[in-house]
């Protein structure tokens, strides 16, 4: 089974319009879509959702057009679905490839 993924590309200025299709299309509370929005921002072409079927990646871009995003979809070899997840670069340190290093904060 080929599964795909999203790549968003390019997003408008307006914040609002962009936090809103996240919001709907990762059901998501307005806290994790500003996070997703700042980090798109800052990283200009993000994964936005990977291991999903064709159709629900073609769902998910004209969503993303609506909101005057450009988006990608291309084949991917992530077996199961997954969504962008900016807070995992607070838990996670990318130190080599291979390694990956858990910090442990104390909030």
């Amino acid at each position: 089974m080929t599964l795909y993924l999203v790549d968003v590309t390019s997003f408008p200025s307006d914040k609002a319009k962009v936090v809103r299709a996240l919001r709907t299309i990762g059901r998501l509370p307005l806290k994790k879509a500003n996070d997703m929005y700042v980090h798109i921002q800052n990283h200009k072409t993000t994964t936005l959702l990977a291991g999903v079927h064709k159709d629900v990646a073609e769902s998910v871009a004209a969503s993303l057009k609506e909101a005057e995003m450009i988006s990608s979809i291309s084949v991917c070899d992530v077996a199961s679905p997954v969504l962008l997840d900016p807070n995992s670069a607070h838990i996670f340190v990318w130190e080599k490839p291979a390694k990956l290093v858990k910090q442990y904060t104390h909030e």
